[in-house]
């Protein structure tokens, strides 16, 4: 376990160079899908939490396995499979075979603040869809990790049961 969570930080360092900043849904206007909250005993444990649903959210090809009903798949440009965590710039294939690509991997920490937050910002092919993002956010404040999934425009969808499937999953 411990093995693990040291190449999945080593992977994250790697993909999170970017320096676009985080919206939420209440600035952005975005739509919740999905939202699930957990609070525990101590900061050392929402902290433990965090590092686990980060790794679950960056495993894009396991999400399936724990969402019913759900077709997922992390391809890159050419639809080929990708067995890895998700990067910048791979497509996440859905079940209706749309597709939205990773536009960004984003990490802030706000230490003096006993918090930090994780997202995968996803977009449509701009002449499709503009305007449109899908967001994947994990965040931790304190003692309390929450997932939170939104969407602005329109685009890539599995339905909203799977969405929360996908948040439970993700905190479990």
């Amino acid at each position: 376990m411990k093995q693990t969570r040291q190449k999945h930080s080593k992977i994250l360092k790697q993909i999170m160079e970017t320096t676009v900043p985080m919206h939420t849904a209440v600035e952005e206007n975005h739509r919740i899908l999905a939202a699930a909250h957990v609070s525990f005993a101590s900061i050392e444990d929402a902290e433990e939490m965090f590092v686990i649903a980060k790794e679950r959210m960056i495993e894009v090809n396991d999400w399936q396995k724990h969402v019913e009903g759900a077709e997922l798949s992390l391809v890159n440009g050419r639809n080929e499979r990708l067995h890895r965590p998700a990067h910048q710039h791979d497509h996440l294939l859905f079940n209706d075979r749309s597709r939205c690509y990773i536009t960004h991997i984003r990490y802030d920490d706000f230490p003096d603040e006993q918090r930090e937050k994780f997202a995968i910002i996803m977009g449509k092919a701009p002449e499709e869809f503009p305007d449109a993002t899908l967001d994947f956010m994990v965040q931790r404040s304190m003692d309390r990790v929450e997932v939170q999934i939104t969407q602005s425009g329109g685009g890539c969808s599995i339905g909203d049961i799977a969405w929360q499937q996908l948040c439970q999953y993700i905190l479990r």
